[in-house]
């Protein structure tokens, strides 16, 4: 069960420094300048952000419609409409994240020979920040930004009402979540740590002549360990 454990604990460790040798890499990386391309994180779909110390998980609500614009307006019929989010960077290189969204009433009338709905109640842009960097003021890189579609200006008339209705049972459209690269290479390091410190031990003991388990003395038994019994049990208690 020992011996289990121990290879249980070895595997672990070896996976953390591949982890955290991996999130390093990163780091370094967040820092080159990045290029000016656009990409589209897809409806139902995730993307991840690598900026400035920070890697950044971007998840897109599945919506109703195809997965792709452009598309047939009838295929929204019924729904509250669809968004698409366009992931791109600045004139700095800093990312950015661009949310459209067209908003249709379920219950409007439809208009089957134009096939297209008789009132779109609104055409949000929202821009939503991706990968602040590592600031005092957000946290020292950690974030969590969830995005809702705004209600437009116009009080209690009818369309702003009826926008309000459906807004409140769409819920979030868009979720972004901001770790820092020294918090996850400092976790995945403390495994590594552990390790090595035990390794040095149990060297530290064979050299020693103790046990390298325990730290039983073995100058008197050195082929097996009187105490803990970590290279063979004692068949004869008096061999201590």
């Amino acid at each position: 069960m020992a011996g289990m454990k121990r290879r249980l604990f070895t595997f672990a460790s070896a996976l953390s420094l591949v982890v955290c040798v991996g999130t390093c890499v990163l780091w370094v990386r967040s820092y080159q300048p990045a290029g000016a391309s656009s990409d589209e994180v897809p409806r139902g779909g995730w993307a991840m952000v690598n900026w400035r110390g920070q890697i950044a998980f971007i998840h897109h609500k599945a919506s109703p419609g195809p997965a792709r614009p452009p598309f047939p307006l009838e295929t929204l019929r019924g729904t509250w409409g669809t968004t698409t989010a366009h992931l791109g960077h600045g004139v700095a290189g800093e990312p950015s994240l661009l949310l459209k969204a067209l908003v249709l009433d379920p219950n409007v009338p439809w208009d089957y020979r134009p096939a297209r709905p008789r009132d779109v109640l609104a055409r949000p842009y929202i821009l939503v920040p991706v990968a602040e960097g590592i600031r005092p003021t957000n946290g020292l890189g950690f974030g969590l930004h969830v995005v809702y579609l705004p209600a437009p200006p116009g009080g209690a008339d009818s369309a702003a009402s009826d926008y309000a209705r459906v807004w409140a049972g769409i819920g979030s459209v868009l979720q972004v979540a901001e770790l820092p690269h020294w918090f996850v290479a400092a976790v995945t390091a403390v495994p590594v740590v552990r390790w090595l410190r035990r390794y040095r031990r149990q060297r530290a003991r064979r050299s020693s002549g103790m046990c390298p388990t325990c730290g039983y003395d073995l100058r008197a038994s050195p082929d097996r360990c009187p105490e803990c019994g970590a290279l063979s049990i004692l068949r004869n208690s008096k061999a201590r």
